[in-house]
């Protein structure tokens, strides 16, 4: 959820909470990726930076900071 709306309604306190949950967790992590992962997502839901034991990826899987679509977008003015 991105906008105004999302953010008076606190979610990025709430994102915070499970990002720190995630990281502070002492359980074995095992990460499936099957689509696309990109962003806060990536980060929050088990990715590279928290050390997973295990990283799966279907063949067709993608993963980065951003995808193309917002990448382009950063970089050039599209209309």
């Amino acid at each position: 959820m991105v906008g105004k709306d999302a953010e008076w309604s606190g979610i990025i306190r709430a994102g915070a909470k499970m990002v720190n949950a995630v990281a502070k967790q002492r359980r074995p992590e095992i990460t499936v990726i099957c689509g696309g992962s990109f962003g806060a997502g990536n980060y929050a839901m088990c990715a590279k930076p928290t050390n997973p034991r295990f990283m799966f990826a279907w063949p067709t899987a993608r993963f980065a900071v951003m995808s193309g679509d917002a990448a382009a977008s950063t970089s050039f003015e599209i209309n």
